[in-house]
């Protein structure tokens, strides 16, 4: 039965590019309350706003509930819900049936270090499906196991990670922990908050009550909150505390008796399991939130309070460091040392309440940044890199998938905006030098890279399951885009041999006469001439230059050259000996199949054969062995 829960949201915003079908796996999703469920819950409304088709699978059961099966289909706030069976302990809970709702995604999300995590890509050879992982953590936010879980983590973990795409690493602990066991296709994406939730809700009257919401979890600390408050009183009587959280390993009679023996049991109040609602009204009443975690993966409900306008006080761990930082107010404290921590918390309470409007305000706008929004747009681009819909990673090179018609326009579009276009062709040759430079592959960063031959494009079908739209290439793109830009432009040619450029200069004035060349020079010149080449560029002051030396020494000598000359560069190949018929042409039907490496090579096969026949067998073999390890985003 397929259950509607209508809840009021905005409108939805339409996507820029196509709406992808995105399906989130994670153990644990509404009704159950915590910051994991609350992470996808918003990053899944959020793009259910921008127009994607959106699905969470989840577990049937509440870990800690009833043991009440929940519906096997519902949907709420336009995300539809599939709830499956598990086995096992909630540790480690065993759902198999998961394959079954993954048939019409275009991207799998997988939350948490888990056994979905690793059922998925164990099966990803079934499933076909290109997986995303982000980390909330890992598994070490708590003591148990520590030893078996660093060998698990170096066995296993590292075995299913090289079936991911993309690692989104929820911390810079998260991604230090991470790059151990994975070099590429791995980053910081940090996870965004509701700060809509509790905006602007909290206690105007400068009351003197603290609350701690998340979470009851022996990683949390949150016992270590009554000697803190012992301590809080004996400076400033008056003061209270609000705990309100979902157990998870950690009881409220547990807490209600730490309570007692801190002797606070009065000027405590426990809430279990509150919803949103109550929360709300709690947080209402207070204008401090204290966290003492020993361990968080990112640290949600700090920046929930200070959307709300309390002021945060938190151990000293880096991601609650890192949030005190962005945030640009709260305090670090060490609660083991109540009596201090006490005082640093007053320090911190008098000069808020000496501008508490002023502080509020700009509590109000320092969330801002850790809003849904943006971060679910990171999210989407990491989807459509990873599913190459905009980009395609060949052996670490990020390609540009477009038409010659396109690039001409987000070139000229460039021009018309007064920056400039780095332009190099990705062939099987380039690439196999990228796999092993790579110094030369963050240089080609800042490049627009094109597919160039039909290596490039077995590769995408390989690695995506489509070719590229076109195939690009220099010796056909330059005199394109020459005749297509919008722009006359100023043209400086570097590259051939004397006798060649020369040629190549009074070709390309003849057949585009609203273009001027500004100069040429060979590319055969020696480091000593140098210096010299490059006043005679700046001298010229070209719109474009087009440099011809074969790869990879024409994209370096770009990137390392002319990265201070304000014009655009391409590199073109050997198009200068093609202008002037220094060599010849494939015919239009051998260019037709594809084949006109081919040509090449019976025409120069004592220069062509290592990069041909070596090469390219060693490019297919390194292709699937990116196919193997799943990866698609740098």
């Amino acid at each position: 039965m397929l259950v509607e829960n209508k809840v009021s949201s905005p409108l939805p915003v339409e996507p820029a590019s196509p709406a992808m079908r995105i399906v989130h796996v994670v153990r644990q999703f509404d009704p159950a309350i915590g910051g994991l469920e609350a992470v996808v819950r918003n990053l899944a409304r959020e793009q259910v706003r921008a127009g994607h088709q959106v699905r969470v699978v989840t577990l049937d059961r509440i870990f800690r509930g009833d043991g009440t099966r929940l519906p096997a289909r519902e949907v709420r706030d336009g995300v539809e819900i599939r709830r499956i069976g598990f086995a096992g302990s909630p540790r480690y809970p065993l759902a198999p049936a998961v394959l079954r709702h993954l048939s019409d995604a275009d991207i799998v999300h997988v939350h948490a270090i888990d056994f979905f995590f690793d059922y998925l890509a164990v099966t990803r050879f079934l499933h076909r499906k290109p997986l995303v992982v982000s980390t909330h953590g890992g598994f070490f936010h708590t003591p148990f196991a520590q030893g078996l879980k660093a060998v698990y983590f170096k066995t296993i973990t590292r075995t299913s990670l090289t079936r991911y795409a993309y690692v989104a690493a929820s911390s810079i602990q998260d991604r230090e922990r991470f790059a151990q066991i994975r070099s590429q296709g791995i980053d910081v994406l940090e996870n965004g908050v509701d700060i809509e939730k509790f905006r602007d809700c909290g206690a105007r009257d400068g009351a003197k009550t603290i609350i701690y919401f998340g979470r009851l979890a022996p990683h949390k600390k949150v016992a270590a909150l009554f000697p803190f408050l012992n301590a809080l009183r004996e400076q400033d009587e008056g003061w209270r505390l609000v705990v309100a959280g979902l157990p998870s390993g950690v009881g409220i009679a547990e807490l209600a008796e730490a309570a007692r023996e801190a002797g606070m049991g009065d000027h405590v109040e426990l809430m279990d399991s509150p919803d949103d609602e109550a929360l709300r009204a709690a947080v209402s009443r207070c204008s401090v939130f204290a966290s003492p975690s020993a361990y968080e993966g990112f640290g949600i409900a700090p920046i929930e309070a200070a959307s709300a306008g309390l002021l945060p006080v938190l151990s000293n761990i880096p991601p609650h460091a890192r949030t005190v930082e962005r945030l640009g107010l709260g305090a670090l404290v060490d609660f083991s040392r109540p009596e201090d921590a006490a005082a640093e918390l007053l320090a911190h309470w008098r000069e808020r309440e000496a501008g508490r409007d002023a502080w509020r305000a700009r509590a109000l706008e320092a969330v801002r940044p850790f809003g849904w929004q943006g971060v679910a747009r990171e999210f989407e681009e990491v989807y459509r890199r990873v599913i190459g819909d905009r980009t395609r990673l060949i052996l670490g090179a990020e390609t540009r998938v477009t038409t010659k018609n396109e690039l001409v326009n987000a070139i000229d579009d460039r021009i018309d905006d007064g920056s400039h276009c780095r332009l190099a062709f990705l062939n099987a040759n380039l690439a196999n030098v990228i796999a092993g430079k790579p110094a030369l592959r963050e240089k080609l960063r800042s490049f627009i890279l094109v597919n160039d031959g039909i290596g490039v494009d077995v590769a995408s079908l390989l690695l995506y399951g489509r070719r590229f739209p076109e195939n690009l290439n220099g010796t056909d793109f330059a005199p394109f885009f020459l005749d297509a830009t919008r722009h006359p432009l100023r043209i400086f040619l570097l590259g051939a041999r004397d006798d060649v450029i020369g040629r190549a200069a009074a070709r390309l004035a003849e057949r585009w006469p609203r273009h001027h060349v500004v100069g040429f020079a060979s590319g055969y010149f020696t480091p000593g001439e140098e210096a010299d080449l490059l006043a005679r560029i700046r001298d010229a002051s070209p719109d474009l230059v087009l440099v011809g030396m074969g790869n990879p020494r024409q994209e370096e000598w770009i990137a390392d050259r002319l990265k201070d000359v304000p014009c655009s560069a391409f590199a073109v190949g050997a198009w200068f000996d093609f202008l002037t018929g220094e060599v010849s042409r494939a015919p239009d039907w051998v260019r037709t199949i594809r084949c006109e490496w081919i040509y090449r090579l019976a025409l120069e096969p004592g220069r062509l054969w290592r990069r041909y026949i070596v090469g390219n067998p060693l490019f297919l073999s390194r292709v699937m062995l990116q196919r193997m390890r799943g990866e698609r985003a740098a």
